[in-house]
Protein backbone atom coordinates (compact mmCIF):
# COMPACT_ATOMS: atom_id res chain seq x y z
CA UNK A 1 0.00 0.00 0.00
CA UNK A 2 0.96 3.52 -0.74
CA UNK A 3 1.39 6.15 2.55
CA UNK A 4 -2.28 7.31 1.40
CA UNK A 5 -3.84 3.93 1.50
CA UNK A 6 -1.89 3.06 4.48
CA UNK A 7 -3.00 6.41 5.68
CA UNK A 8 -7.00 5.44 5.22
CA UNK A 9 -6.48 2.08 5.84
CA UNK A 10 -5.07 3.72 9.76
CA UNK A 11 -8.57 5.84 9.12
CA UNK A 12 -10.67 3.32 8.73
CA UNK A 13 -9.82 1.35 11.73
CA UNK A 14 -9.71 3.83 14.16
CA UNK A 15 -12.89 5.20 13.45
CA UNK A 16 -14.28 1.57 13.74
CA UNK A 17 -12.56 1.30 16.81
CA UNK A 18 -13.82 4.72 18.64
CA UNK A 19 -17.33 3.76 17.14
CA UNK A 20 -17.73 0.92 19.49
CA UNK A 21 -17.55 2.58 23.41
CA UNK A 22 -16.38 0.00 25.58
CA UNK A 23 -17.99 -1.20 28.65
CA UNK A 24 -16.65 -1.57 32.04
CA UNK A 25 -19.33 -2.25 34.84
CA UNK A 26 -22.41 -0.65 33.47
CA UNK A 27 -20.71 2.64 31.91
CA UNK A 28 -19.31 3.60 28.61
CA UNK A 29 -15.24 4.64 28.41
CA UNK A 30 -15.11 6.34 25.25
CA UNK A 31 -11.58 5.25 22.85
CA UNK A 32 -9.13 7.18 21.08
CA UNK A 33 -7.53 6.24 18.91
CA UNK A 34 -3.89 7.74 18.21
CA UNK A 35 -1.68 6.41 14.64
CA UNK A 36 1.45 6.89 13.08
CA UNK A 37 2.01 5.64 9.62
CA UNK A 38 5.40 5.09 7.93
CA UNK A 39 5.81 3.35 4.93
CA UNK A 40 9.10 1.26 5.52
CA UNK A 41 11.17 0.53 2.59
CA UNK A 42 13.15 -2.12 1.66
CA UNK A 43 17.27 -2.00 3.29
CA UNK A 44 15.71 0.58 5.91
CA UNK A 45 16.95 0.31 9.50
CA UNK A 46 13.36 -1.39 11.16
CA UNK A 47 14.21 0.63 14.71
CA UNK A 48 14.92 4.02 12.34
CA UNK A 49 11.16 3.10 10.78
CA UNK A 50 9.59 2.44 13.96
CA UNK A 51 11.31 5.47 15.42
CA UNK A 52 9.41 7.69 12.76
CA UNK A 53 6.18 5.65 12.96
CA UNK A 54 6.26 6.97 16.73
CA UNK A 55 6.96 10.32 15.89
CA UNK A 56 3.64 10.18 13.46
CA UNK A 57 1.92 8.50 16.06
CA UNK A 58 2.26 11.04 18.99
CA UNK A 59 2.26 14.28 16.25
CA UNK A 60 -1.71 12.58 15.49
CA UNK A 61 -2.34 12.44 19.11
CA UNK A 62 -1.66 16.29 19.90
CA UNK A 63 -3.81 16.82 16.70
CA UNK A 64 -6.61 14.92 18.28
CA UNK A 65 -6.00 16.79 21.82
CA UNK A 66 -6.25 20.18 19.97
CA UNK A 67 -9.30 18.92 17.95
CA UNK A 68 -8.13 18.84 14.83
CA UNK A 69 -8.46 14.47 14.34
Amino acid sequence: ADDHQAREKAAQLARAVVARPLEWEGKQIAIEVAYGVYNFKAGENATEALAAADREMYAHKKALKNGAG
